[in-house]
């Protein structure tokens, strides 16, 4: 049995509970249920395709653990990475002997059916009228969430974006509670404080609060609110100040590597990237709009009774957007940027369409609540699968990097481990690896990220940067460029027909560009236990790694 037959088989199955369930008591529990085995049936199919960056954190992560320092390469103070807590949460699985890679994934996992709770209680809240509203509009939310292929295609990836969007729906939700119960521990702070040391776009989320909260104790005149945000406001921002202080201090800037790399280096107007922006949340839209059908979260604002707990979590869906629009969207699979939108706009867009629809049939809406939740969960997953099919498409290829990743990162473990190494895909190979390495794209080198970019109409995210005369100054051992197998051994000649074709990365072209690359570094080949050849360049007259050298011709 293929994987799309059973995934249809459990989605039959949750529409046909969903449908026999909804009205009784346990329609949350089995809703619940249901929608973490759609994830966990995604999760087992994506299990083993880590993405390449989410190395880079892990390298941070075991340097750590292992007396390095918050570093990628000993010695070298380079803030490659944009998730401090989830590196640390590494570091203590990998300090406690249970590893990195396996952890990850499980607490990726872990978070996304966190998530589903957290669902649960904004449906509870944004519903308050009855608990069979309530449970309508959860199971819908969920079934939708939990059929997402970027929800289960992440929960196994790696990074830190299943663990960021639980923290950032739960402070939603612990700040609409204090909203309405005055005299409540101030803990969306801790937890606002935890995303935006999650990820530093977090802060947006603490801008909402901050400014839900400000309003709110306005509206009301009450010291006790202005007091309570007071505390509120120090539990954020004394510790945030801190870190703020050690990061600078001990990276010697106060933002990211990474932000640098990616948005650093264009016009002050950059029109272009904002092009691709706003482009990558269409195509967001374009695939998982339908199912939320755009303009519904917006009908909570319309109605006195959902506006003060909807502004909140409509305010930091547009801010959120605006952000991405403005990084320019990210080029990796399934729209991870925009995951922490979707739990908070799926609530909120089935709880706008039972409004609608109940006000077709007020008199007993319990008779197309069930039927009508089924048929559009299904219709909406439905739209799920055919239109993000390009994705799944890709995943052959991406495992055969994966493969390929694997087969050179044995081969160059073997070899001598004092091999300076430069490559782009700064990941899986340089984890496994332990070796001195030079990232040529400049996610965790300084020099590269702090520079120009190499074109303005590159509009791939984190591929805009390079330094082909830095690189050969560095003087690596051996430069890695495009690293895949290929069927045969490819020479001097057969590079330079890739770098014509524009086969290659900007990066990578301007390294092959430079006058003398072709003195210094000489064509390489290994035939790797599959079979298939490794081609790359090796140093003039460096022994630390072996190889063929290839002929020009």
């Amino acid at each position: 049995m293929s994987f799309d037959q059973l995934y249809w088989i459990m989605l039959g199955g949750c529409a046909i509970g969903f449908a026999a369930t909804l009205n009784r008591r346990l329609a949350a529990p089995i809703a619940f249920v249901m929608a973490g085995a759609l994830i966990a049936a995604q999760a087992f199919k994506f299990w083993d395709l880590t993405v390449d960056d989410a190395y880079i954190s892990y390298r941070y992560a075991y340097n750590f653990a292992h007396g390095s320092g918050l570093v990628f390469n000993p010695g070298e103070h380079v803030e490659g990475y944009t998730n401090f807590s989830w590196v640390m949460l590494l570091a203590l699985t990998e300090r406690l002997g249970a590893g990195i890679v396996t952890p990850s994934r499980w607490l990726g996992f872990t978070s996304d059916l966190g998530t589903l709770a957290v669902m649960w209680l904004l449906a509870r809240r944004l519903a308050p009228e009855s608990r069979r509203t309530a449970d309508a509009v959860f199971a819908g939310a969920a079934l939708v969430f939990g059929a997402l292929p970027s929800t289960g295609y992440w929960a196994t990836a790696g990074l830190e974006e299943p663990l960021f969007t639980f923290l950032v729906a739960l402070a939603l939700y612990r700040a609409m509670v204090e909203s309405e119960e005055s005299g409540r521990l101030p803990l969306s702070a801790a937890i606002a404080l935890l995303a935006a040391l999650t990820r530093p776009e977090g802060l947006i989320v603490v801008i909402v609060l901050l400014i839900a909260k400000g309003a709110d104790a306005a509206r009301w005149r009450d010291n006790r609110r202005f007091q309570a945000l007071a505390v509120w406001c120090a539990i954020v921002f004394l510790p945030y100040a801190a870190y703020i202080g050690w990061r600078w201090s001990y990276y010697g800037y106060p933002l990211p590597n990474t932000y640098y790399q990616k948005v650093g280096g264009g016009p002050l107007l950059d029109w272009g990237r904002y092009r691709d922006g706003l482009g990558y949340v269409r195509s967001f839209w374009i695939e998982t709009g339908a199912l939320l059908i755009f303009p519904l979260p917006l009908v909570a604002l319309a109605r006195a009774d959902r506006r003060a707990r909807a502004l909140p979590l409509i305010g930091f869906g547009a801010l959120w957007t605006a952000y991405v629009a403005y990084v320019g969207g990210d080029f990796m699979s399934f729209h991870r940027f925009m995951l922490p939108v979707i739990p908070i706009a799926l609530v909120l867009a089935v709880d706008s369409f039972v409004f609608v629809v109940g006000q077709f049939s007020r008199e007993q809406p319990a008779r197309w609540l069930a039927p009508a939740g089924a048929v559009v969960g299904v219709l909406a997953v439905a739209w799920l699968i055919v239109v993000p099919r390009r994705e799944v498409e890709l995943l052959a290829f991406r495992r055969s990097k994966a493969d390929a990743y694997v087969e050179i990162g044995a081969w160059l473990k073997q070899q001598d481990p004092g091999t300076h190494v430069a490559v782009g895909a700064s990941g899986y190979i340089p984890f496994v690896t332990r070796t001195r390495t030079l990232d040529t794209l400049g996610l965790t080198d300084e020099h590269i990220a702090h520079g120009p970019r190499l074109s303005d109409t590159i509009n791939t995210p984190g591929h805009r940067k390079g330094d082909g005369a830095y690189v050969i100054a560095q003087a690596p051992d051996i430069i890695i460029i495009d690293p895949k197998l290929d069927l045969l051994p490819a020479g001097g000649i057969e590079w330079v027909h890739r770098l014509d074709a524009g086969e290659l990365l900007a990066a990578d072209s301007a390294l092959l560009s430079q006058p003398d690359f072709w003195q210094v570094y000489d064509a390489v080949w290994v035939q790797l236990p599959s079979g298939k050849y490794f081609n790359f360049f090796r140093l003039t007259g460096s022994t630390k790694v072996e190889g063929t050298l290839a002929e020009f011709q």
